[in-house]
C-alpha cells in the first residue's frame, strides 16, 4: 500500500513539474505577445514563475512523504518477519517438549510393565486391551440381562 502511495505522489510530483514548465513557457509567450505593456506582462510572468516554483515545493514535500513512508512500510515487514520467525521457533520448542513427554510417559509406562511378574503383569495386559472389563461384565450379571 505504501509502495502505491510513493508511485502515486512520484506521479504527481512529476505532473507539478510538466506544469510548471507549461507555467513558465506560457509566462514567455504572455511576455513576447504583451509588446506595448512589457512592465504588466514581466510582473504577471514573475507571478507564474512564483507560482510554479511553489508547486515544485509541494511536489518535492509530497516525494519526501512517501520515501518516509515506504521506509515506514519496510521497516514495519522486517519486524512482522521477526515476530513470525520467534513464534515458530516458540511452537518448535513447544513440539518437541511434547514428544519428549509422550515419550516418558511410554518409558514409564514400559518400566512398570516389566517391574511386575507372572500373573500381576498378564492382569495388567488385560486390564489394558479391555478383557477385564468383559470378564467383569461377563461375571456380574448384566450380560444377560443386556442381551
Amino acid at each position: 500500500m505504501a509502495a502505491i502511495a510513493a508511485e502515486r505522489l512520484a506521479a504527481a510530483a512529476e505532473k507539478a513539474a510538466v506544469d510548471q514548465k507549461l507555467v513558465a513557457e506560457k509566462a514567455v509567450v504572455e511576455v513576447e505577445k504583451a509588446g506595448a505593456e512589457k512592465a504588466a506582462a514581466a510582473k504577471a510572468a514573475e507571478q507564474m514563475v512564483a507560482t510554479a516554483a511553489a508547486q515544485r515545493s509541494v511536489a518535492e514535500q509530497a516525494a519526501a512523504r512517501a520515501a518516509v513512508w515506504q521506509a515506514a512500510a519496510e521497516k514495519k515487514a522486517v519486524v512482522e518477519t521477526r515476530r513470525r520467525k520467534v513464534a515458530e521457533k516458540v511452537a518448535a520448542k513447544a513440539a518437541a517438549q511434547k514428544r519428549l513427554a509422550t515419550k516418558k510417559v511410554a518409558a514409564e509406562k514400559r518400566r512398570q510393565r516389566r517391574s511386575t511378574t507372572g500373573r500381576a503383569r498378564k492382569n495388567w495386559s488385560r486390564r489394558k486391551s479391555g478383557l477385564m472389563r468383559l470378564r467383569r461384565r461377563r461375571h456380574s450379571g448384566k450380560a444377560n440381562r443386556d442381551a
